[in-house]
Order: structure tokens, then sequence, then C-alpha cells
């Protein structure tokens, strides 16, 4: 609602030839105030209290509606270590995904600072696990599911900025704006 509230002026219509367009006016409003951009360290600075409280709180409530059936095995810290030492050391694959992974993610954390996209961290990940041969092209084919959304999600976007560039974002702001007019939200506006 915030969008089609921000599009209108004062006078309850929109003028002719703004400087802004009503998504870039709503933006500038949401955003300017914070003066700066969110990536994700400033992701994690603020998830870091809700996510600490959720660990310490959450576990209890829990306990109390699904507790668990066992509730002590004292052969478990004897099992593990049978099971650690017929473990083999890690493969060639597994320490290149494990590098795969450090890179990615730490691209992915401090790609802002490097001036790496978060696609390209991505793009690179994959392209090591590909070339290195831990995954194939047959396997990346399998994971239909994940080809579909990456498929759809690249069309919607392309599709939502032709739309926004032909104007009809606006238009449909605008049309919005004349039916929800009367509804008194002006105090929500800037």
């Amino acid at each position: 609602m915030l969008p089609l509230v921000c599009s209108r002026n004062n006078r309850s219509e929109m003028r002719i030839g703004e400087e802004q367009t009503t998504i870039s006016r709503c933006q500038s409003m949401i955003v300017s105030p914070l003066c700066m951009t969110i990536g994700w360290t400033d992701w994690a600075k603020a998830a870091i209290v809700p996510g600490l409280v959720s660990l310490i709180v959450v576990p209890f409530p829990l306990y109390l509606i699904y507790p668990p059936t066992v509730k002590s095995s004292p052969d478990a810290p004897k099992l593990a270590q049978e099971k650690l030492d017929k473990m083999s050391p890690m493969s060639k694959n597994e320490l290149i995904m494990a590098a795969t992974l450090f890179l990615t993610v730490g691209l992915w954390i401090f790609g802002a600072k490097l001036s790496v996209d978060v696609v390209t961290a991505a793009i690179l990940g994959l392209s090591v696990l590909l070339v290195t041969g831990v995954v194939t092209w047959k396997e990346c084919l399998a994971e239909s599911v994940a080809w579909d959304t990456l498929t759809w999600f690249a069309a919607l976007i392309a599709m939502a900025g032709y739309l926004n560039k032909y104007g009809l974002i606006e238009w449909f702001s605008q049309t919005v704006v004349k039916f929800v007019g009367g509804l008194g939200l002006m105090h929500l506006q800037r």
C-alpha cells in the first residue's frame, strides 16, 4: 500500500513530468533515511539478537510440546568414536567441495568490499565444481526444480523490468490510487 500512497501528491493526483517515478520516490522515502546499503554483514548484525534469543527460548517450549522419545543415550560417545574411526580422511572431491564452499560464502560475505557480485560468486563456485569434476553437468541438469525456479525468476525479473520501462507499473499505480484515494491514508505519506 505504501507505494500507492507515496505516488500521490497533496492534491490527490499525479503531477505530469515528475522528476522521479512512483517507485523511486517510495524507495528514496524508505532508504534515504537509512543512508546505507544493506549487505550480508548488515543482515547478520541485525539478526544476531533475535537469532540468539530464539536459540535460547525456543528449545524449552518445543521440549514441552514435543518431548523426545529417547532421553538418555550413554553409549552415544562410544558409538560416535567408533564411526569416526571407521571414516577415511576427506577425499580430493570433498576437499575441493569444502574449499569451494568457503570461497563462495567468503565472496558472498565480503564481495562488496572486493567488488564481486553475489551472482559472480555463485557462478564461480559452480564453475570450480564443474571444472574439477566434483559435480558433472548431468548432475546439474538432474536438479530440474532448481533450474525451473531459476528460469522462472529470470523471466519474471526481465518482464518486471520491461513493464516498468514501458510505464505499466506507474500507470497501474496511478489507476489504483484513483480507486483508493478516498480511504484517508494521507497520514502515511511523508
